[in-house]
C-alpha cells in the first residue's frame, strides 16, 4: 500500500468533509454543490478502504509467510540437533 496515496486521500477527504461543513452553515446553502462534495468524499472514502484491505492482506500474506519460514527454521534446528 502507499502510504503517500492514502495519506494524501485522507487529507482531501478531511478538507472536502470542513468544506462540507462550512457550506451547511450557511444561510441558504447550495446543495447540488453540497451532493458533489459528499459523492467526491465517500469515493475516497471507498478507495481508502481499498487500499486499507490491500495492506490487509498483504501483512496476513507476509505473517504467513514469516511462521513459515520461522517453523522451517526450528525443524531444520530440531533436525541437526538430534542427528
Amino acid at each position: 500500500m502507499s502510504v503517500k496515496r492514502f495519506k494524501s486521500l485522507l487529507y482531501k477527504s478531511s478538507k472536502i468533509q470542513a468544506e462540507i461543513i462550512k457550506e451547511q452553515k450557511r444561510p441558504k446553502p447550495n446543495w447540488l454543490k453540497l451532493c458533489r462534495m459528499k459523492k467526491l468524499r465517500l469515493s475516497m472514502k471507498d478507495k481508502m478502504l481499498e487500499l486499507s484491505q490491500q495492506y490487509a492482506s498483504l501483512n496476513t500474506l507476509l505473517d504467513y509467510k514469516t511462521v513459515k519460514v520461522r517453523s522451517n527454521a526450528i525443524e531444520n534446528y530440531r533436525y541437526r540437533r538430534y542427528q
